[in-house]
């Protein structure tokens, strides 16, 4: 068994650490490790695709205020690209939020494979907590919404400007 010593400083009380292996069979525990990597990288993906969601919309938005842009004047294009803009602000949040929800599946997954694992796993997956794992995926989401919905008033706002500036 491997030993591990933590502590603090030289003065603290040194502590032993024995890793119990995991009691699986070798088939069991590989089909585990293939289940965990799929789950660690799908919410890779997720967050690449969270991301991409929002770089796409804020492009959308600038294409829509260019489009607005070269209007010709009194057209009823403004009015279409500001409910566009609006259509394409609520789809986006609705999806950033599809992508939280297969997230927050796959780290239950992840947390419940976990407890398959050595005993050297769980310790080393304990030095995050839960909590702050979930308070850091929840603040970029709400950041993420917040641009859209700032990339949407903006979009909104130039294409009113233009619209009234004819």
């Amino acid at each position: 068994m491997a030993k591990k010593k933590k502590g603090h400083d030289a003065d603290d009380e040194v502590a032993e650490f024995e890793n119990e292996p995991s009691s699986l069979d070798d088939l069991s525990h590989a089909e585990l490790c293939m289940l965990y990597k799929e789950s660690t990288e799908s919410i890779r993906f997720t967050k690449t695709q969270q991301w991409g969601t929002v770089g796409a919309t804020l492009l959308l938005f600038g294409g829509m205020i260019t489009i607005a842009h070269f209007a010709p004047p009194g057209s009823r294009l403004e009015g279409y690209l500001s409910g566009s803009t609006i259509v394409i602000a609520c789809v986006a949040i609705f999806v950033l939020i599809i992508y939280q929800f297969w997230q927050y599946n796959e780290v239950r997954k992840i947390t419940y494979m976990a407890k398959q694992f050595s005993s050297l796993l769980r310790e080393v997956r304990s030095l995050k907590s839960a909590s702050e794992g979930n308070f850091h995926r929840y603040t970029f989401l709400i950041f993420m919404i917040s641009m859209v919905i700032l990339g949407a008033s903006v979009s909104v706002a130039s294409i009113d400007k233009m619209i009234r500036q004819f």
